[in-house]
């Protein structure tokens, strides 16, 4: 009997220390991003630059579509922005374009509700198909 008084009065000072807890069941996490944080571009990653030149992000051909997405922090307060040679061509996380062959600068810009703002930059590459009668250059500007 004084064995069991003994366990019980321990577990009961170990509840009133909140030694004894529980796991909850609610999955659904918590931000801790808020707009004032800088932003990050998680994915995609692009290689380092070589010679002043950024390095080749993807190498795709003419006949396949450029499909890709962005991860990027803090989420709810970003906005993102792709760009072709400096022009932009799309608005959003994900994008699903066509290119014509040649060679392009791909710019990925991320901006918070606050304007700060990161990018990254890598070579877009639309190989040209056997069949096509004219060389990549004719198609798009090649820098």
């Amino acid at each position: 009997m004084k064995k069991i008084l003994y366990n019980l009065v321990a577990v009961m000072v170990a509840l009133s220390m909140g030694i004894l807890s529980s796991c909850s069941e609610n999955n659904d996490g918590f931000i801790t991003a808020t707009e004032d944080d800088f932003p990050q571009i998680l994915l995609p990653w692009f290689g380092e630059w070589e010679n002043g030149e950024p390095a080749v992000y993807k190498n795709i051909s003419r006949d396949t579509e450029f499909i890709d997405s962005v991860t990027v922090t803090p989420a709810l307060y970003t906005t993102v922005e792709w760009f072709i040679d400096d022009e932009k061509i799309h608005e959003g996380k994900k994008i699903q374009h066509t290119f014509l062959a040649g060679e392009y600068v791909l710019k990925i810009v991320a901006t918070t509700t606050k304007g700060k703002s990161t990018s990254r930059i890598g070579k877009l590459i639309v190989r040209s198909l056997d069949s096509d009668q004219f060389p990549a250059t004719t198609y798009a500007i090649v820098r």
